[in-house]
């Protein structure tokens, strides 16, 4: 419908980064630490939030189910 709800992700490679975390082509980001992934402006203060955290929960739709990844 027009509205951004994340960042959906193809292309993920054997033993990349988004491959150890869990995560799967297709999954879609809609929220990192807290910041709804709703334009490139938020996805960037998200990603600049997370540079010293020891832990970022991240929420992924998955085949239209919302999963909470720590």
């Amino acid at each position: 419908d027009g509205v951004v709800k994340g960042y959906k992700l193809y292309g993920i490679r054997p033993a990349s980064i988004p491959k150890l975390l869990g995560l799967k082509n297709g999954d879609l980001i809609t929220s990192i630490a807290g910041v709804s992934l709703v334009d490139l402006d938020t996805a960037m203060s998200a990603f600049a939030k997370i540079k010293t955290a020891k832990s970022v929960p991240v929420v992924i739709e998955r085949k239209g189910e919302s999963i909470t990844m720590t």
